[in-house]
C-alpha cells in the first residue's frame, strides 16, 4: 500500500510503508493513504504507531529454545534511495493552511463597475480574482495584499462615481 507523508510541511510520497522512516517521519507528522477521509498523525494512526513504541523489554530465552547462531554479513554500500520530489493521488486530501481566506471583494468589484465607474471598477475585480489563487498557492500575505488592492480599488470607484454624477446630471440638463 502506498502512503503519503508530510513532514514539516512538506508532502513526500507516494512511498511504502517501509520507506517512510527513512524520509524523517515522527510521531508529530501527517500521513494519508487511500481509504483515509483526511490527513492522519502518526502516532494516532494504529498502522503506523507501532513504529515509535518502546521497546518492550526482552526476557531472557530459556536455554532449549535459544536460537543458532548466525555470523553477521558484512555490509554493502547502499546507493541512496531517490523519492519523487511530490505527486498527488487523485483523491489525496490536502493540508488546510491554518490562516483563514481574506475576502476577495469580487462583489464590491462588479457592483462598482455596473454602477459608478467602469474603469476602476475592473480594476478592482482584476485584484479580486487574484486572491483565491494566491491563497491556495501559499502565499497568504499576496492574498490579503490583493484583497486590501481590490476593496481599495471599490472605493475609489464609489468615490469617483459619487462625484462625478452630479456633473453627468448637470450636463444633461443643458
Amino acid at each position: 500500500m502506498k502512503y503519503w507523508a508530510n513532514i514539516n510541511g512538506v508532502q513526500h510520497g507516494p512511498v511504502e510503508k517501509d520507506e517512510l522512516i527513512g524520509l524523517g517521519l515522527t510521531p508529530d507528522s501527517y500521513v494519508w493513504r487511500e481509504g483515509l477521509e483526511d490527513w492522519v498523525m502518526v502516532q494516532n494512526f494504529g498502522e503506523l504507531s507501532h513504529l515509535f513504541a518502546a521497546p518492550e523489554a526482552e526476557t531472557p530465552a530459556a536455554p532449549e529454545q535459544a536460537e543458532p547462531v548466525v555470523p553477521p554479513v558484512p555490509e554493502q554500500p547502499q546507493e541512496p534511495s531517490v523519492v519523487p520530489q511530490q505527486q498527488y493521488a487523485p483523491q489525496q486530501p490536502v493540508m488546510q493552511p491554518q490562516v483563514p481566506c481574506p475576502p476577495t471583494n469580487l462583489v464590491w468589484g462588479i457592483l462598482t463597475t455596473v454602477f459608478c465607474c467602469q474603469v476602476l471598477g475592473i480594476v478592482s475585480i482584476v485584484y479580486a480574482m487574484q486572491v483565491s489563487s494566491k491563497y491556495h498557492a501559499g502565499d497568504f500575505e499576496g492574498a490579503q495584499r490583493y484583497s486590501d488592492r481590490a476593496a481599495m480599488w471599490s472605493i475609489l470607484a464609489i468615490v469617483v462615481g459619487l462625484v462625478v454624477a452630479p456633473f453627468v446630471v448637470l450636463l444633461q440638463f443643458l
